[in-house]
This record gives C-alpha cells, sequence and structure tokens, in this order.
C-alpha cells in the first residue's frame, strides 16, 4: 500500500494507493469512520462553489509575528491582500475561486506559494516576489510573475492578468492557474506596467554575511523593533563616532606616513 499526503492550504488530501476494487468499501467506510471526507465531488464542489473564497482559498503563514523567520506581519497582512485581490476579481468580473498562497519568508516550506494559482513570497526587505500559473490542487508548479514588488502595489502588477484571463479564458470554467499556463507566464510578464515606484527603485541595498543578518534579528526581536531600525541606529553611531575623531590624529597619522616615506631618501 502506498500512501501519499499532499497538504493543501486548509485541509490535505490523503492518496492510497494499492487497494484493490473488493477492499475498497471497506477502507472508505473505515477512513469515514475516522472523519475523514471521502467524497470527491464533495471537495471539488467545496473548491468550486466557495462563496466566501478568500477565506477558503487563501493559505498564509502567520508570518513575523509567530516566526523568526517571517520579514512580514501576515496575521494582519493576509486581510489586506484579500482586500486587494477581491478588488481586482470585482473589477474584472471573475467569479471562479483563485488558490492563493502567501509565504512571510522565502523558506517556501510552510504554506508551499510557488504551487499556488498566485503565489506570493516575501522577501526580507519587505517586498513580494508573485509566481502564477500553479493549480488549486497543488499538483504543477508555478513560474516567476513579478520580483520585487511593495505590498501596496501588488493590484497594479496583476492588472493586465487578470485583465487577460476576463477576456481571453478558453470558458468561464478555466481556472485563473489553468490559463495562466495555457498562455504562458512569460507572455503575461511581457504586458505587465513597471510596479516598481521611483522610491524603490532608487532605494540602494546592501549586501550583510547571513551570520551578522541573524544577529541582527535576534537582537532586534529582543527589542520589539524592526531589523531595519536597528540597523539604521547602529550605522548612526559607528558614523558619528567616526566623525568624531580629532583632526589633530588624522594629521599626525599622515605626518608620520610622510616621514617614513622620506627617511630612505635622506639616508
Amino acid at each position: 500500500l502506498d500512501v501519499y499526503v499532499l497538504p493543501q492550504p486548509y485541509f490535505a488530501q490523503l492518496i492510497l494507493r494499492g487497494i484493490s476494487v473488493e477492499q475498497k468499501s471497506n477502507v472508505m467506510a473505515l477512513l469515514r469512520e475516522n472523519g475523514l471526507e471521502v467524497d470527491v465531488t464533495g471537495i471539488t464542489k467545496w473548491v468550486e462553489e466557495a462563496d466566501n473564497w478568500q477565506h477558503r482559498c487563501v493559505g498564509c503563514c502567520p508570518g513575523s509575528p509567530l516566526c523568526s523567520r517571517g520579514s512580514l506581519d501576515l496575521v494582519v497582512g493576509k486581510k489586506v491582500l484579500q482586500y486587494r485581490l477581491e478588488r481586482l476579481r470585482a473589477r474584472h468580473g471573475v467569479r471562479n475561486p483563485i488558490s492563493v498562497r502567501i509565504e512571510g519568508c522565502e523558506g517556501g516550506a510552510c504554506v508551499c506559494a510557488k504551487l499556488g494559482e498566485i503565489g506570493l513570497i516575501a522577501d526580507s526587505s519587505g517586498f513580494y516576489s508573485i509566481y502564477l500559473g500553479g493549480s488549486s490542487s497543488g499538483m504543477r508548479l508555478a513560474e516567476l510573475y513579478d520580483s520585487r514588488v511593495e505590498p501596496e502595489r501588488l493590484e497594479v502588477s496583476l492588472e493586465r492578468a487578470f485583465g487577460e484571463y476576463a477576456a481571453s479564458r478558453s470558458s468561464e470554467s478555466e481556472s485563473f492557474g489553468d490559463f495562466c499556463a495555457r498562455i504562458g507566464v512569460s507572455h503575461l510578464r511581457e504586458l505587465q506596467p513597471s510596479t516598481k515606484s521611483s522610491k524603490s527603485a532608487s532605494k540602494p541595498r546592501l549586501s550583510i554575511r547571513p551570520e551578522i543578518m541573524e544577529r541582527l534579528r535576534a537582537v532586534a526581536k529582543a527589542r520589539g523593533m524592526p531589523a531595519t531600525k536597528l540597523a539604521a541606529e547602529i550605522f548612526d553611531t559607528y558614523l558619528d563616532h567616526a566623525s568624531q575623531r580629532p583632526q589633530s590624529q588624522q594629521i599626525i597619522a599622515q605626518s608620520d606616513g610622510a616621514d617614513t616615506a622620506k627617511d630612505p631618501a635622506d639616508t
């Protein structure tokens, strides 16, 4: 008997292989006795006819409030993202439920965002990478659609993709993920406008060794403040200290270097 467990945003699929036809009814009865849903048509109906899709089709990790690796608060952020995605659906007349998975870090182990029809993965600087083309069943890997997108500009990035889906899907029943996979995420990528604001485009970036970053996050968490704010305070303190170095010390240091350079010539 082969057993497979496929995690989903708010439920899991249990697949049993190697069961004979004679054993099937007994196995299904045993699963029902233990509280497991084995009616495949019921599961499909639950997904396809979800009235309140944002509560049933959006899987999300808690983010920074409950995870040291999370870079964003997704307990609150999830509600904001749901609202923005719902506005997109309403603008384009999309009634189909869409599987959305949101990760608060780039680890990808909690929600498996790259398996959703829309996958959002937050990086350490608070930007999102958007993946499209997965499936509601989690059986197809999504492709990168956009990167370093500010949370407030997610609608701008996805606007053309939703518009294309509403206008060009093969039928009313074609899911958003199936449409993206069929038409090609690379094609949708070419249609999108720039989602990088002038502020984020000119924002400087600084590389920090992983072990230093871990120490920075640990101290920031202990002090109850963002790691970026703590890093800014550290740099300010260091630069203030460096700028207060007596000018006379610098002159003496330069003078000593010049005297040393002349000694061989003098001899």
